[in-house]
C-alpha cells in the first residue's frame, strides 16, 4: 500500500511539473501595419486566395524544428499551432495582400459585378525553422489573370497567360527559442505577400530588413 501511495504521489508531482502546451499563431498582431486593411478608393480588382498547400512533414499541429544535421528534425509536442499551418498561411497572405494592394479578398463571398478577380494558388515547398540560426520559406504561386470582358470574372480568357512565380525567403534568427522563429516566419509570410503583390501590381515593394528574397516569374 505504501508503495502504491508513493507511485501515485510521483505521478501527481510529474503532472504538476510538466511543461504546459503553448500555442502559436502566424496572424498579424494588432499593432502590425498589416492588421487593418484600408481602402482609400474603389478598388480596380479583387483577389481570390486559394487554399495553400504545405509539405507533409510540417502539416501537423506541432511545430517542427530542424536540427544541426541537414536531415534531422524535432517535433515539438509542447509547441502547437493555434490553427492548421496551411490555414494560417492562407489567412496571413490574404490579410497582407488586402493591405498592400488595397483590394478586397472575395475567397468566401461573391465578387461585385464587373469587378475583375485575380485568382491565387500557393504551394509551400519548404517551411523550415532552425532555432538560433534561421528560418526559410520557399513558395511558388500561380496567378490567374482576370478577363477583360465584364461579367465573367471567374473565367479566364482563352489563351490568357498564367503567371507562375516563386520566392525563397531566408531570414536569420540569432535568438534562441520558439517565439523568435514564429515571429520570423510571420514576417516571411508578409514578405511573400509583398512578392505576390508585386507580381500583380506595378508597385515594387522592397523586402523587409534582414531578409534575403529571391523571386521570379514565368508564363504559360
Amino acid at each position: 500500500m505504501k508503495m502504491v501511495l508513493c507511485i501515485m504521489g510521483l505521478v501527481l508531482l510529474t503532472a504538476c511539473t510538466s511543461t504546459p502546451t503553448r500555442y502559436y499563431s502566424l496572424a498579424p498582431t494588432p499593432s502590425h501595419p498589416q492588421a487593418a486593411p484600408k481602402y482609400d478608393a474603389a478598388p480596380d480588382f479583387a483577389i481570390r486566395m486559394g487554399q495553400v498547400r504545405v509539405p507533409a512533414e510540417v502539416d501537423r499541429p506541432q511545430l517542427v524544428v530542424r536540427g544541426d544535421s541537414s536531415t534531422a528534425v524535432t517535433v515539438l509536442n509542447q509547441s502547437v499551432w493555434a490553427a492548421p499551418l496551411a490555414d494560417q498561411i492562407q489567412a496571413g497572405l490574404a490579410q497582407a495582400l488586402m493591405q498592400v494592394l488595397a483590394v478586397p479578398d472575395v475567397s468566401f463571398v461573391s465578387a461585385p459585378a464587373h469587378l475583375p478577380v485575380w485568382t491565387i494558388a500557393v504551394q509551400i515547398h519548404r517551411f523550415e525553422l532552425m532555432t538560433g540560426a534561421w528560418t526559410l520559406l520557399d513558395a511558388s504561386w500561380t496567378l490567374g489573370q482576370p478577363p477583360s470582358e465584364a461579367g465573367s470574372q471567374d473565367v479566364l480568357q482563352p489563351g490568357a497567360a498564367t503567371q507562375i512565380c516563386r520566392a525563397v525567403i531566408h531570414r536569420p534568427v540569432l535568438v534562441e527559442g520558439v517565439e523568435p522563429l514564429v515571429e520570423s516566419q510571420r514576417n516571411a509570410v508578409t514578405s511573400l505577400a509583398d512578392a505576390i503583390a508585386a507580381s500583380i501590381s506595378t508597385r515594387r515593394l522592397p523586402p523587409a530588413p534582414s531578409t534575403e528574397i529571391d523571386k521570379g516569374c514565368t508564363y504559360t
